[in-house]
């Protein structure tokens, strides 16, 4: 199961990039974030609060990059774990080329690759539109990363 959009931003598209490809941007940028473990500026532990109604309790999670800092795209692999269940999703960016006016636009992607215990009955409906609103808050979030 995937989702996947279009990205709209002022920023240039190596600054979007660079950002994307800081770990601590990106943690900050997460909604429900709690603290960060660890963060070697490849892989990013963290336990996140995620205000969801199938999901009590906080999850442990680790972002690992998986794309070379220098190319184009932007890939990661976020596998969280809670109470009863979790799941692994990857996903990449990837910037078109700059637009008039300094900005960019960007594809994402987001796939679920694995659900365990208590999340493998949930509906691929309710883990679509939750991921849809979690990815929104995530981009509104990391848009104001990109002016701070």
């Amino acid at each position: 199961m995937q989702i996947a959009g279009t990205e709209q931003f002022a920023a240039s598209a190596d600054r979007v990039r660079e950002a994307l490809s800081d770990l601590d941007t990106l943690a900050r940028a997460s909604p429900g974030l709690d603290s960060v473990e660890r963060n070697d500026g490849t892989t990013l532990e963290c336990r996140i609060n995620p205000s969801l109604s199938f999901i009590s309790g906080a999850l442990r999670t680790t972002v690992t990059r998986t794309s070379d800092e220098a190319g184009d795209e932007v890939a990661y692999s976020i596998s969280s774990k809670g109470i009863g269940g979790g799941a692994t999703v990857t996903a990449t960016f990837r910037c078109s080329a700059d637009r008039g006016g300094g900005g960019c636009s960007g594809e994402w992607r987001a796939e679920v690759v694995e659900r365990t215990g208590l999340l493998k009955p949930v509906g691929d409906s309710v883990i679509e539109s939750t991921m849809g609103s979690v990815v929104e808050r995530t981009w509104a979030r990391f848009r104001s990363q990109l002016v701070a």
